[in-house]
């Protein structure tokens, strides 16, 4: 009984992804309706969507208990719908970035990633075909929905189609890509109806790893400018340069020592190097580690760095290089991503990846040895010579990861004690405190600042803390206990 619960559950939920990729497929056609040149065909595809909900809809009010063969086949129809829903997805989504402009040569290009069932008028039949099988079966009792399905079907089969069947055949040939046009959007496949653009959209409409942002790593309580003595920092200013024999900077420290607000200072360091250089203010390559985040896959970190440096490189409409666009269309493991990298970094010239935290997952082996894997990756760029790579790590001080930065000579190390932390203490204790409470004799006011300040020792944790304290005890707490 549980088993057969847990089944339809499952099928419920694909039946949901769909109608909701459904769902947002109609609401862009609204935003490119009126686009001058929009190929007939998707007014077509539009008009077919209501009939695809309703019976998706139906399906999952009468989701049964299914048997472990029939599920199988449910399922397997279900994804393949979604895939081509997706795909279909995907195509809309760029047509509404062109805002109008060379809609065609977008569309040809988005056409050629996915394939010789590329065009929206195929993607839709090939989704009324899932949903009629669908209907077909007897356990979801939708005789009803398949003369409905089936006239769509007809229906489609008339539409004067959106690309002509020659241009799908060169297409898919292997024509030049230049062809196209200057409005180059790439996709390659991720296997199982997933795929990567390398605009760093995902399918379903997903930003790679949106909370695995640095602009979340700082506490808003902390005062303007702390940490600002590591961009003095002679060692610091060394590794940032480009060209510089030292490659690898390592920050270790305890916990709660403000680690990852210094590596979002770094990070704001190389962006703004970056900008300098190119008049471009794209975010660098990173991801930060997180012991409560959902454990990386294979491709994850990979998926992060692979999009935030290809965004350095390219905008939306530029043309990627043909070393760049062979990558489209092949399947997205971490080989292939890891190739994909060195290419995009070869292009680019000089680079900057930070990794944050990695010791946050070594209490997983799975994830342990996913992070150290990508370390190592990131190790080794550092000394190829037809690019300049800069790696930053910051993270606890343990074996795993010291070891595997031991074998790379070319590297600063900065131990991260309370010494320099406890100038952007006095900082953040100081301003929040005054800004909660201006009066106060000023002696005792500093002397009491003396002894959080030692209690505090260096540990931003600490320290946030402290603070979070004295904003919850209020200021009439503040002149007896605070000051």
């Amino acid at each position: 009984m549980v088993l057969g619960m847990i089944n339809g559950l499952e099928i419920v939920s694909l039946i949901d992804v769909s109608i909701d990729i459904i769902k947002l497929i109609s609401e862009l056609h609204d935003a490119i309706k009126s686009f001058e040149g929009l190929p007939k065909a998707f007014q077509h595809v539009n008009e077919q969507l209501p009939l695809v909900l309703d019976t998706l809809t139906r399906a999952k009010e009468r989701v049964p208990q299914l048997e472990a063969t029939t599920r199988v086949f449910v399922k397997e129809k279900l994804q393949q719908c979604e895939k081509k829903a997706s795909e279909l997805l995907e195509i809309f989504k760029y047509l509404k970035e062109t805002q109008g402009n060379s809609i065609m040569n977008v569309y040809k290009r988005v056409v050629k990633t996915i394939g010789k069932r590329g065009r929206v008028e195929d993607l839709m039949k090939d989704i009324l075909s899932s949903v009629k099988e669908l209907s077909e079966n007897q356990v979801f009792q939708l005789a009803g929905q398949v003369d409905k399905l089936q006239n769509a079907l007809d229906t489609l089969a008339q539409v004067i189609p959106s690309l002509a069947d020659s241009e799908m055949e060169s297409m898919n040939g292997g024509t030049n890509p230049e062809q196209f046009g200057d409005n180059n959007v790439q996709n390659w496949s991720v296997g199982d109806g997933d795929a990567w653009n390398v605009t760093g959209v995902v399918n379903r409409g997903q930003n790679f790893n949106q909370s695995n942002h640095y602009g979340n790593m700082i506490n808003t309580t902390v005062a303007k400018d702390p940490w600002a003595w590591l961009l003095d920092n002679l060692s610091f200013k060394d590794w940032l340069k480009p060209g510089f024999w030292k490659k690898v900077f390592w920050l270790f420290g305890e916990p709660g020592f403000g680690k990852s607000a210094l590596c979002v200072h770094a990070i704001e360091a190389s962006e703004k190097l970056f900008r300098d250089r190119s008049s471009r203010s794209d975010p660098a390559a990173f991801y930060f580690y997180d012991y409560g985040e959902e454990p990386e896959n294979d491709t994850t970190v990979y998926l992060n760095l692979a999009d935030s440096l290809f965004r350095q490189k390219y905008a939306f409409g530029d043309q990627v290089s043909d070393k760049i666009f062979a990558f489209a269309g092949s399947r997205a493991t971490g080989p292939l991503l890891k190739e994909f990298i060195k290419a995009i970094i070869e292009e680019l010239q000089v680079a900057y990846i930070f990794l944050d935290g990695l010791d946050e997952v070594l209490h997983d082996s799975l994830r342990a040895n996913r992070a150290l894997q990508t370390l190592n990756f990131c190790l080794s760029l550092t000394e190829q010579k037809e690019f300049d790579v800069k790696v930053w790590c910051s993270s606890q001080d343990r074996v795993k990861i010291r070891t595997a930065i031991e074998k790379y000579n070319a590297g600063f190390w900065l131990h991260l004690t309370g010494e320099e932390n406890a100038p952007d203490i006095e900082i953040l204790v100081r301003t929040s405190a005054e800004q909660m409470q201006k009066d106060g004799p000023d002696g005792m006011k500093l002397r009491h600042l003396h002894e959080v300040m030692h209690t505090i020792k260096g540990n931003f944790l600490w320290a946030s803390l402290a603070v979070d304290s004295i904003v919850q005890a209020g200021p009439n707490y503040l002149y007896t206990s605070f000051y």
